[in-house]
């Protein structure tokens, strides 16, 4: 399953997914973690949004629901000749590396042949 870039974890979490039918596999059911994903969901600023996920990211690890194996890392390659890449890409799926292609560029300079 792979999220999108929001990052929206509230179906694995929320109490009310953690039926035979919810994405809540871990079964954890805590009014804690339901109250920071509801603030996680509803934050209307980058500052409430950043306190909101370190609730729920400490939340969810002091609650010891899960073990965290995977993260995936995407290193690609390029060309130094290459110019226009954006320093830091969020990739979701493979195929997002090229997301920005349309900014990419070799040649800077123009010249009359």
């Amino acid at each position: 399953v792979f999220l999108g870039p929001n990052q929206d974890v509230f179906p694995f979490w929320w109490s009310g997914q953690a039926t035979d039918q919810g994405l809540n596999l871990s079964g954890l059911s805590d009014r804690s973690v339901d109250t920071a994903l509801t603030q996680l969901r509803n934050a209307t600023s980058s500052d409430a949004l950043a306190a909101a996920q370190t609730q729920v990211s400490t939340l969810l690890t002091d609650s010891d629901a899960a073990a965290f194996l995977v993260r995936p890392v995407y290193n690609y390659l390029l060309s130094s000749d290459i110019q226009g890449i954006p320093d830091h890409l969020i990739i979701v799926e493979p195929s997002d590396r090229f997301a920005d292609i349309a900014n990419w560029y070799r040649k800077t300079t123009w010249k009359w042949k």
